[in-house]
Formats: structure tokens, C-alpha cells, sequence
């Protein structure tokens, strides 16, 4: 009797953890619309890419798949938008008690760490809370590096000074508000996502008009498919982080010429905002492609039902807008934007 109840137990706990609801945090995204990549307990994906929009929602293994019709509207270049949601993944591994017990002996830590300059403490072979290295190069050719103070005196000091440099000279320095093509320094090579400093002044421009729009959509209300969303949302608030996945996916876009939700090698928006450092409850994702600037972007996806919800929808709080051009690229512009529910810390 005993065995035949608990087989009926652990039948009914499998069954109710099969449930196709969207979960709380998975990291990945992908596509354009609606719901994107979850690696997450019931791993849900909604993809919608460019002109062949699916949505594939995978409670353990069942998939449903709808695909609208083609909608190409723009000349070329070709423009397209994808979007896509994702709950964060819990990446670790749950571990039973194996019931073993071994005495793996002494650890071996290694030498001691090297005295630390500057920390108010004198350690190891220090005459004083110093020696401290003399080499203050940060490898930017935008700064001038110089050392005042001497080891000796434990007041050592870097100073790394931003040389006021014109856009146009060869010199290995692309100057903050120099756009690519004005200064032979300033190449997408040269761009860093992580670094807001090296983005281009015509591009921040166009992230904030694009930005700005969404918080108007949101002040205005409207409708996204079936559901509808009134006016008066708060405002979503840009996250230094979350643009910076933006600007990373739309970068890597441009840089690689290719459009998807995913890069190349599979990384999605849940690996992004999670390298970042942010955490959420819930991210979302829509990429676009082939306008030039944020208006007819934003209206794309007003248009498109995940996208839409994406900016409408209260439960929301945070997001960031990445652009990146490339004129070699097939379709020159690129748009990533992100957005989350932020989880309480």
C-alpha cells in the first residue's frame, strides 16, 4: 500500500511541474516579438523573427508553432524587427546528500597574497604602506598617463588625463564626440559596448530620441493585440546595464552582418543582461533593422504584438536602446532594445 501511494505522489508532483505557464527568470532571448529563449524550468520560448514570426511555447516538450505572413513594408535596405521575452535560468545544480565523508587532507592555498599598497596596513617586506608600481600606462591612447609621488614616500599617485584631441589626426585616439568617418581612429573596431566613453555622440543621439519615444508610447497607452494598456504607464527607466546589452547586440549586428535575436554562436538576451551584472525577474528583447532613425524603429514595433508589450506593459520597469550603423553591413542600421522586470534585491 505504502509503494502504491507514493508512486501516485511523485506521478501527481511530475504532472504539476509540467505546467506551460511562463516562469520566473530564464536567461537568453531571442527574436524580435513576442517571448524569446528561457532556460528555465518549463522553458517557454516565443520567437518572432524578421518577416516570419513564430511563437513556440514549450512546456517540457510540446511545441506550438504560428506563423503570420510575410511584412515587408521599406525599400531596401531590407528592415526587419524580431522580438522576444525571457525569464532568467537558474544555472547552478541542486545536490543531494551522497552520504560520503572523506578527509581530502591539508589544503595547499598557495603563497601569501602580495602586499597591497595603499590598504593603511604595512604587510610582508613593505617599509611602509607602499611600494607601490610606478607604471600608470591604462593602454588608452586618449589619455596622458603621468606618475607624481615615489615609492620610497609610499604616495604614489596615476593621474590618466584626457588630451584635448580635435577629430581628423592619425594617432591611435578616437576622441569622445568624434563619429565614425571624422577621425581615422574612430572605427567600430574601436568601439567598446562596455564603455560608454568610445560610443559615438550621432549615435547616443539617436538611442535617446528612440528611448524617448517608447516613454511617450507608454504615457499615451494603446493596445498590443488582444491586450490593452491604458495611459498613464510610468515610464520606463533607462538601465546603464541593460543598454549596454542593447548596444553589445546591436554592435556585434553591425559588426558581423548578420540579424537574429541570437548572435551567431547562440548567445541570447538573458546571457547578456546576466553579464552585465543585472538581475530580473523577467527580460525582454526586440531587434530591428534597416531604418535610420528611432521614429519609424519605435512604430515597427508598436506594430508588432510581443514588441508592443514590451514597451506598454506596467510590469516592466527598466530598459536601454542600443544602436550601431555599418555601411558595409547589408542592412547599414541596427536596433537592439532590452527590457526587464527587475527582481528585489
Amino acid at each position: 500500500m505504502m509503494k502504491g501511494a507514493t508512486t501516485l505522489a511523485l506521478t501527481a508532483l511530475v504532472l504539476a511541474g509540467c505546467s506551460g505557464d511562463t516562469e520566473p527568470a530564464a536567461p537568453a532571448g531571442q527574436n524580435n516579438t513576442s517571448s524569446g529563449n528561457n532556460t528555465s524550468p518549463s522553458n517557454n520560448t516565443m520567437m518572432t523573427t524578421p518577416g516570419n514570426n513564430t511563437m513556440m511555447t514549450t512546456p517540457g516538450n510540446n511545441g506550438t508553432s504560428t506563423t503570420p505572413a510575410n511584412n515587408m513594408t521599406n525599400p531596401p535596405p531590407p528592415m526587419f524587427d524580431m522580438n522576444n521575452t525571457t525569464p532568467p535560468s537558474d544555472m547552478g545544480m541542486g545536490m543531494e546528500d551522497m552520504g560520503m565523508d572523506t578527509d581530502m587532507g591539508p589544503v595547499d592555498m598557495g603563497p601569501p597574497p602580495e602586499p597591497m599598497c595603499g590598504n593603511g596596513v604595512i604587510e610582508g617586506d613593505e617599509t611602509c604602506d607602499g611600494d607601490c608600481s610606478v607604471d600608470c600606462n591604462d593602454d588608452n591612447a586618449c589619455t596622458m598617463d603621468t606618475v607624481s609621488g615615489s615609492p620610497a614616500m609610499c604616495d604614489v599617485v596615476c593621474m590618466n588625463v584626457e588630451v584635448n584631441s580635435s577629430c581628423g589626426p592619425a594617432d591611435d585616439c578616437c576622441p569622445m564626440g568624434c563619429m565614425i568617418g571624422e577621425d581615422p581612429d574612430c572605427t567600430l573596431d574601436a568601439l567598446d559596448c562596455t564603455d560608454p566613453t568610445t560610443w559615438p555622440a550621432d549615435w547616443v543621439a539617436l538611442e535617446d530620441e528612440a528611448m524617448m519615444l517608447v516613454n511617450q508610447a507608454r504615457t499615451m497607452g494603446g493596445t498590443c493585440g488582444a491586450m490593452s494598456y491604458p495611459a498613464g504607464t510610468m515610464s520606463l527607466t533607462l538601465s546603464p546595464q541593460l543598454q549596454e546589452a542593447a548596444r553589445c547586440h546591436a554592435l556585434d549586428m553591425a559588426k558581423r552582418n548578420y540579424f537574429g535575436s541570437k548572435s551567431p554562436e547562440g548567445e541570447g538576451v538573458g546571457e547578456r543582461v546576466q553579464a552585465t551584472g543585472y538581475t530580473y525577474s523577467l527580460a525582454g528583447q526586440d531587434v530591428g533593422a534597416g531604418r535610420a532613425t528611432g521614429a519609424p524603429q519605435i512604430q515597427s514595433w508598436l506594430m508588432r504584438e510581443g514588441s508592443c508589450v514590451h514597451m506598454l506593459d506596467p510590469k516592466f520597469d527598466d530598459f536601454g536602446i542600443g544602436y550601431a550603423f555599418n555601411d558595409a553591413a547589408d542592412n547599414k542600421h541596427y536596433w537592439t532594445q532590452v527590457v526587464a522586470d527587475k527582481s528585489s534585491p
